[in-house]
């Protein structure tokens, strides 16, 4: 009896929302209200999409529906994430046939929805399903209170993520020039929101960080130089020497790490030791460009 009056409350809700309900009408007598309906998300498919084969790479889920019976799915796409219904672009109208009724989404037909290429999505997307009914109305995120798709009781269907993978940003030397913000630093000689300087080169596929010691906690520094993998965005840092710290001096570090363009994103992970102490350890540093 509960799960009825929720679901009648919350169909009622959206009934309100694409009908323009008055306040008098709000009184508790259900005869004053009809019945919408909503998309159940009966089982998760594939979410990701595979960059490597972006045309024909797919995602999908299974929807049934409460409430008035359902024709169609129209199914809408987003760069990123917008519930407002302007910047969606239709990708197809789906039957719905059964309680299961299974939509399945290329690569493909989103990029055309988007009108671009498909090697030209670099980001993850977001689908936005839309319930036809049989009498002609039409019920989504855009005129349901989105407070309703985050309770699990409803289980409701009208956001679908989708995770974008295997994709590796185009490598651009020269974005990495200039001052990048220290979002967080293991080996502490920053805080956030530090500055570091990074310039690019001196090779083609090298960037270079003026980073440890920071000045003031440390002295002799040493530009650290990382060679860039551009066909995967990742970093190495051969063995080499960056400074001292008081009387401790040479100490010197080894690497791996990842960088993007598409992001801002530098992030490090160094081996550090000095030939009085020895190894210290793994730090990571993360930075970001400003």
């Amino acid at each position: 009896m509960k799960k009825s009056i929720i679901i009648f409350s919350v169909l009622a809700i959206i009934l309100c929302s694409t009908n323009s309900c008055k306040k008098g009408d709000i009184s508790g007598d259900h005869s004053t209200l009809v019945l919408g309906a909503y998309l159940t998300l009966s089982a998760q498919g594939n979410a990701n999409l595979d960059y490597k084969h972006i045309d024909t790479s797919s995602v999908s889920i299974t929807v049934g529906s409460v409430g008035v019976d359902v024709q169609s799915v129209n199914v809408y796409v987003v760069k990123g994430q917008n519930l407002d219904p302007s910047t969606w672009k239709l990708v197809k109208n789906v039957p719905f046939t059964s309680q299961g009724t299974v939509l399945t989404v290329t690569g493909g037909e989103m990029a055309q929805a988007l009108g671009i290429d498909p090697d030209s999505i670099n980001t993850d997307l977001s689908l936005y399903p839309e319930a036809v009914t049989k009498d002609g109305r039409k019920f989504s995120i855009a005129n349901t209170p989105t407070t309703f798709e985050s309770f699990p009781a409803y289980n409701m269907a009208f956001i679908w993520p989708v995770t974008l993978i295997n994709y590796v940003c185009p490598y651009d030397q020269s974005f990495f020039n200039g001052s990048f913000a220290v979002i967080s630093d293991q080996w502490q000689d920053y805080t956030s929101g530090d500055l570091v300087t990074v310039t690019p080169g001196p090779g083609v596929n090298q960037i270079t960080l003026a980073l440890y010691p920071k000045p003031g906690v440390g002295s002799n520094r040493k530009n650290i130089v990382a060679n860039v993998d551009p066909t995967t965005d990742s970093l190495s840092v051969p063995s080499q020497i960056f400074g001292d710290y008081g009387g401790d001096v040479n100490f010197s570090c080894t690497g791996v790490g990842v960088l993007s363009a598409c992001s801002g994103v530098i992030s490090l992970t160094l081996d550090i030791s000095s030939p009085a102490d020895g190894d210290f350890g793994l730090f990571t540093i993360v930075l970001t460009k400003q």
